[in-house]
């Protein structure tokens, strides 16, 4: 269906400073801007597509996350945050951006089994969820890190793009690790690997993202 611009990334984020009050908030009660704007993307699909997206966000809010420090319900917003951004920033052309981003993270923080997610939602998504998965066991390793980068990187923009959003929303929250080397390694990571892929493939934030990683240098590496 058309595309509709009255729901934008400038629109559906604000500055650096209010997201980072915004995720601070809703470490306490649900994102409720999160859930706002999932029902106004969502608006833009076609009926038979809004019945896979209510699906698909049904199946994720029942999840049981196991997430140290916060409730299944606080820690949605996240997913539900990912889902709304990828969908907006691929112009709602296809529900693959919303539902991976629903459900990007599921294999490793809940009980949730492969077999249930390709039942639910067909090999494909699964596959990529997979894809997405990382082993916490070697995700400091540089070998493992670089091949999964490269696995990333063949995968189609809908993945790409989920794995973007991910670690974007991540960052704004990055201050709180009180752990100074994991801090870092993980903005390494990100300006190794993340900032190649947003120049390819969202070119579009860009200015944004670059803005946002040099802040967390600034605030969050003591």
């Amino acid at each position: 269906m058309a595309h509709n611009k009255a729901i934008t990334f400038e629109k559906a984020i604000g500055s650096i400073t209010q997201e980072h009050q915004r995720r601070i908030l809703a470490r306490k009660i649900p994102d409720a801007k999160a859930a706002k704007d999932w029902e106004e993307v969502c608006s833009f699909f076609n009926e038979m597509d809004y019945e896979h997206l209510l699906n698909a966000y049904n199946f994720g809010k029942e999840i049981n996350y196991k997430h140290k420090g916060v409730s299944s319900k606080i820690y949605f917003s996240h997913p539900l945050r990912v889902a709304t951004l990828a969908a907006i920033l691929s112009e709602m052309s296809s529900i693959n951006y919303p539902i991976l981003g629903l459900l990007h993270n599921v294999i490793e923080i809940s009980d949730v089994s492969k077999a249930s997610l390709s039942t639910a939602f067909g090999d494909s998504i699964t596959e990529q969820i997979n894809l997405l998965t990382v082993d916490r066991s070697l995700q400091w390793d540089k070998t493992y890190k670089k091949e999964y980068y490269e696995r990333i990187n063949a995968q189609p923009h809908f993945c790409r793009t989920v794995k973007i959003i991910d670690k974007m929303d991540n960052l704004f929250l990055l201050y709180t690790n009180p752990n100074n080397e994991i801090k870092k390694r993980y903005l390494n990571e990100i300006e190794t690997y993340i900032q190649p892929m947003v120049l390819k493939d969202l070119p579009e934030i860009e200015k944004y993202f670059t803005k946002l990683v040099h802040h967390c240098k600034q605030t969050a590496i003591n």
